[in-house]
């Protein structure tokens, strides 16, 4: 299978379609590709527990079906005010945890479930996360897209050429470097 026009199928599905679409489009796909990608939650139009989260937020065990979790009540005073707010799981803030060193990388040999994969482009910009389950990849596809368990590079092409993997993180430790990381966006953090 030609790895590179696979992942750029993948790319133009994710960018064409969302949620049932996505799926329906990715299972079309295995009469040319074989793959093994699988939906593990559908994101569901009018179902905001499957659209609140993004990649980074699944890897970093952000609890985003919880709507009084102090993360998600800082991430919609941050959207009430600014759309265009910077505080929120991007690129930003993987570098941000990348610079303080709170993850601590592993070789492949060494991973195991609820480890990390960060997905990096040419210049080493994080693009995407997800967690290492069974010896796959569980991550989700932008915030419209589905939940998918899938190998390493079954990814669409946009989110990188290589990959580092990262001890899992817990969820109280996402949210104390979350904090820290929002005080460094805005002056005051509830």
């Amino acid at each position: 299978m030609n790895k590179k026009k696979f992942r750029e199928k993948l790319q133009d599905i994710a960018n064409k379609y969302i949620c049932s679409e996505q799926t329906q489009a990715i299972f079309e796909l295995y009469k040319t590709y074989s793959h093994f990608i699988k939906v593990v939650e559908e994101a569901i139009q009018g179902k905001p527990e499957t659209f609140k989260y993004n990649c980074f937020m699944y890897a970093f065990n952000i609890n985003h079906k919880n709507p009084n979790s102090q993360i998600m009540l800082i991430l919609k005073r941050e959207f009430d005010k600014n759309s265009e707010t910077e505080i929120f799981f991007t690129i930003k803030f993987i570098d941000f945890y990348l610079t303080i060193k709170c993850l601590h990388e592993i070789s492949f040999n060494k991973i195991g479930n609820d480890d990390i994969i960060i997905y990096f482009d040419e210049n080493s910009i994080p693009l995407h996360a997800g967690k290492i389950k069974n010896g796959r990849v569980i991550s989700k596809w932008g915030l419209s897209g589905n939940l998918y368990e899938h190998s390493i590079w079954e990814v669409p092409i946009k989110y990188g050429t290589d990959v580092k993997y990262f001890e899992g993180i817990s969820e109280e430790d996402s949210i104390k470097y979350f904090i820290e990381y929002a005080k460094t966006q805005v002056t005051h953090i509830p």
